[in-house]
């Protein structure tokens, strides 16, 4: 009896560090090339199939340019319309600037931004009425998720948008997760990024942007690029949805980000509820949220 007793003892001791890895670990090693096995090396190739291969390019040099330059026209169009196409659709005068009111819901024709609003309107006006509208305004959130397991996330969040249409966010979510036998594991994730409002209505305002983004915890830091894309739709007072599509990396790791939220807009504060999506490698860290969001 000793010896599979032995035996059953060796398997769990050897299995016990893989089944005891937490989502934060898994995440770490997805972003690390030391966890890929090498790729095999390219065998050498043969001596003929070094031989040079005779070329007539020269033959259909005209009809192939045309072809290709009309093709990448094409892919450049359809590659760049989520950028222009929104205010193509939707605006009628194209990148217009934009004034904003203290709030969503704050002026009586628009549900957030207005295109055509005067400064002169503002003589009368205190400068904390909701009413005034300015070059410029800003929103900041804080926000807790969890996967209904062990992981959970605190985020917060801010973007500053301007008349110009230029603008910066960023994003920071500390991840918590309980571990077996009470322990616990920290990282936290961030972005910082630099924005282009692409489409403005009264009822809708879509960003698109590119930055950086980063994992930072006791270990090491790891970095990577963000792209994001992003909505929030003003549809009837005092509902607000926002939608959010974010794609980079950590390293070797590509990440995604899906998330999307309804709020209800109470003067300056929303507060909202929705689900969060984020996929480092093959690691998911998702769940529902709620928040409460501040615009100014």
């Amino acid at each position: 009896m000793g010896r599979p007793v032995a035996i059953v003892f060796l398997v769990l001791a050897l299995t016990a560090p893989a089944g005891a890895q937490g989502i934060l670990t898994r995440t770490r090693l997805a972003t690390d090339s030391q966890s890929h096995p090498p790729r095999p090396a390219s065998p050498a190739p043969s001596p003929n199939q070094l031989a040079p291969v005779e070329s007539h390019w020269y033959d259909t040099a005209g009809a192939d340019s045309k072809a290709i330059f009309a093709a990448l026209v094409l892919v450049g169009v359809a590659g760049t319309s989520p950028l222009w196409g929104p205010a193509a659709l939707f605006e009628e005068h194209f990148f217009s600037p934009g004034s904003f009111p203290g709030h969503p819901y704050a002026l009586p024709h628009t549900g957030y931004i207005d295109s055509g609003m005067l400064y002169g309107s503002n003589d009368e006006r205190d400068f904390f009425d909701s009413e005034r509208v300015k070059p410029w305004a800003t929103r900041c959130a804080i926000e807790d998720g969890h996967d209904f397991g062990n992981l959970n996330r605190l985020s917060a969040r801010f973007a500053l948008d301007t008349r110009w249409r230029v603008g910066i966010s960023s994003d920071w979510d500390h991840y918590t997760e309980r571990l077996a036998g009470g322990a616990t594991d920290e990282t936290t994730l961030g972005t910082l990024n630099l924005t282009l409002r692409i489409a403005q209505t009264d009822w809708l305002q879509m960003h698109a942007g590119v930055g950086a983004r980063g994992l930072f915890d006791q270990y090491r830091t790891r970095g990577g690029v963000n792209f994001l894309y992003g909505a929030d739709l003003f549809p009837i007072d005092p509902v607000v949805i926002s939608s959010l599509i974010e794609l980079g990396n950590l390293n070797e790791a590509l990440v995604l980000r899906l998330r999307a939220s309804v709020g209800i807009q109470l003067r300056h504060a929303e507060l909202f509820a929705g689900y969060d999506w984020l996929r480092i490698g093959s690691v998911d860290l998702h769940g529902p949220m709620v928040g409460l969001r501040l615009w100014f």
